[in-house]
């Protein structure tokens, strides 16, 4: 249980972020993203995996980038589901854009 509390707290902490605060809202996404796939809500972390690309994906930090290929790394058991393999691939290819200009 101290997973679902700890994304109801990344959750609120994002929601709380201002909007010129993209690259904190990313990392927040992919920490609940990674406690979910803890806890097994599937579902919910590809959610919290689809937010963090797009969220991430508007900002160019190489920290970022990483954690997007660390997710994928962490999201590998679960690639039998199909769901997860799309957020996978979504997450290598974010985690290896060249850095916007």
């Amino acid at each position: 249980m101290a997973s679902l509390r700890a994304v109801a707290l990344l959750n609120a902490a994002s929601a709380e972020r201002g909007e010129g605060r993209m690259r904190s809202r990313a990392f927040d996404a992919i920490a609940a993203a990674r406690a979910l796939f803890v806890v097994g809500d599937i579902d919910a972390a590809c959610d919290a995996g689809r937010r963090a690309i797009e969220v991430g994906s508007t900002v160019d930090s190489a920290r970022v980038r990483r954690r997007f290929q660390d997710l994928a790394r962490e999201a590998a058991p679960h690639q039998a589901t199909p769901t997860v393999r799309a957020l996978r691939e979504a997450l290598l290819g974010a985690g290896t854009d060249a850095p916007r200009a």
